[in-house]
């Protein structure tokens, strides 16, 4: 199997980080139509295996699989480095999950 890494999305028209947003409902709101692909990355028919780096509510990561759905990937797993939940105090290193 052929794998190659690409950074394929993109945030637009946001400013700061969606994680200094209060709430998974303001999330949503703040990111709706604002991830996109980047460029020219054809992505039809293709396995993806989507990675970011921290989740807090998972608005971020279900926004980018319906962006890589919308364009015939199919999603074949999510992951993330880090799991902080939402409104809860952490401190560093606590919350390392490989689930979402």
């Amino acid at each position: 199997m052929h794998v190659r890494a690409c950074e394929a999305l993109e945030n637009r028209g946001t400013a700061g980080r969606s994680v200094e947003t209060g709430g998974t409902v303001q999330r949503s709101q703040r990111l709706k139509g604002r991830i996109t692909t980047r460029g020219k990355i054809l992505l039809k028919n293709k396995a993806v295996i989507l990675v970011d780096d921290i989740v807090t509510s998972g608005t971020t990561m279900r926004r980018c699989v319906d962006v890589l759905s919308s364009q015939g990937a199919e999603v074949v797993t999510v992951l993330s480095l880090a799991h902080t939940p939402a409104g809860k105090p952490t401190k560093a290193g606590r919350h390392f999950s490989s689930e979402i």
